[in-house]
């Protein structure tokens, strides 16, 4: 009987939407100048940001369903999961020390532990330098988990069922697969139609 595990992990790659490449103002401005340009065809005056009933709630789960999509496409063509699927969209109340994140469940089956296994033991060196980059502690952090590529790889299975540390695996294979993969997505998803818009867009531009 194949074994298969099921861990609740984050989602890899997505950086959340502070200050990121998937912040909105771009988007907003390009809504509003739209809708300016058919309300002056229609022989209406202008509108400003405070008329547009915004779709942010949408907008947001819109991008963390498909870029979960897109990561267990990507993680599925490398032989690394078995599914990914999204579970909800974290964002905390301040944004001084963290970004939006996405809950996931990631299943694995005793096939993909192996192919993590080998792909690891062929980049033990990326792999130690991802580590000390990002587990490192310094003055005023203390890391939670250890940046010895030891301490990551002698237990595979148990690392792997690991909350965090199976986020971090997944991550670290896909940025070492390809740097740019979330810009690559964010361009995927935009030109797919994933952006900001307006809820009341019929009624400004004077539609029924």
């Amino acid at each position: 009987m194949t074994t298969i595990n099921k861990t609740d992990t984050w989602l890899p790659v997505f950086s959340g939407f502070y200050q990121t490449i998937w912040e909105t103002d771009d988007d907003e401005v390009q809504e509003i100048e739209h809708i300016n340009e058919i309300r002056v065809q229609n022989g209406l005056g202008e509108i400003v940001w405070d008329d547009i009933d915004w779709n942010y709630s949408d907008y947001a789960l819109d991008v963390a369903r498909r870029f979960t999509g897109e990561i267990e496409d990507k993680l599925k063509t490398l032989g690394m999961i078995k599914a990914c699927v999204m579970q909800e969209l974290v964002s905390p109340r301040e944004y001084n020390y963290r970004n939006d994140s996405v809950n996931v469940e990631i299943t694995l089956s005793a096939s993909n532990v192996k192919t993590i296994e080998k792909y690891l033991d062929a980049n033990l060196a990326e792999f130690q330098k991802y580590l000390r980059g990002n587990y490192s502690s310094y003055d005023g952090s203390i890391s939670s988990y250890s940046n010895s590529l030891d301490a990551w790889i002698s237990s595979l299975k148990t690392t792997l069922a690991d909350s965090h540390q199976l986020g971090a695996v997944l991550q670290f294979i896909l940025l070492n697969e390809n740097p740019d993969v979330e810009i690559e997505i964010h361009g995927e998803l935009i030109g797919n139609g994933c952006v900001l818009g307006a809820k009341n867009y019929t009624e400004l531009t004077g539609g029924k």
